[in-house]
This record gives C-alpha cells, structure tokens and sequence, in this order.
C-alpha cells in the first residue's frame, strides 16, 4: 500500500519516463504493457494489459481485516472481486476491438486517463500501438 501513490503518481513520468499505473478501484491496477514489449512479442490483434493486485509488507502484516480497512479503506473480497472483473472483462473479449469498446463502457474514467497518458507520452498523433 505504501507504493501505491508512487505508482498512479505523474511524477512517474518524469522521474523514470514512464505513465503512472491507472486505479481501477479498490488498490487494483491497470496499465498496457510497455512499447518494446508489444512490439517485440505480440501484434496489433493482441490484449497486452498489465494488472496489480495489493500487497502487504512490513507492520501491515499484522493488521486485522478491520485494521486494514481502518488505515486504508481496504476490502481484502472487494478488492479480489475487482481484480476478477478487470480479469474477466480481458478473458471476454474477442479482440482488442472488443476489448476496448468494454473498458470504455466499464471502465470509462481510467480509459479516458490512458488515452491522457498515451497523448502526453505520443502526441496528438500516437501511433495505434
């Protein structure tokens, strides 16, 4: 959890030139995988998506589901359930045409805010992957 504001922070951006990771609630999180990685394993047709799911280190071992909750607003099942949507809505889509058209209907706000970050990184006209 301490990570997690570093991660979805722009301050990514600048410091190691790469978009922050994208909050799809619950401390669950999105992104595509890099440029290189796309482009050198996959094609166009494929789904390259990256998920984080919430760890704990440290003190935050030892909290209670409740203390966890108190401290962080955390839900151990609703974060899982996020996950497995997220997981799901990949797992469903036929292509990434598809796939895309999901993550605009169920997940507008962070699809928006990744076609942010792609803008800032590309330009106006960034390549379609």
């Amino acid at each position: 959890m301490r990570h997690f504001k570093k991660l979805t922070s722009m301050d990514r951006l600048d410091s190691q030139g790469i978009p922050p990771l994208i909050d799809c609630g619950q401390y669950v999180l999105c992104s595509s995988v890099s440029p290189l990685i796309r482009r050198k394993h996959f094609t166009k047709a494929n789904i390259c998506q990256t998920l984080e799911f919430p760890t704990f280190r440290g003190e935050d071992l030892k909290l209670s589901d409740d203390e966890l909750y108190e401290k962080y607003e955390f839900n151990y099942d609703d974060s899982v359930e996020e996950y497995m949507s997220f997981l799901r809505l990949i797992t469903l889509s036929r292509d990434r045409d598809d796939f895309e058209k999901r993550v605009l209907k169920d997940y507008k706000k962070q699809a928006d805010l990744a076609l942010k970050y792609v803008k800032i990184i590309y330009g106006l006209d960034f390549p379609r992957y």
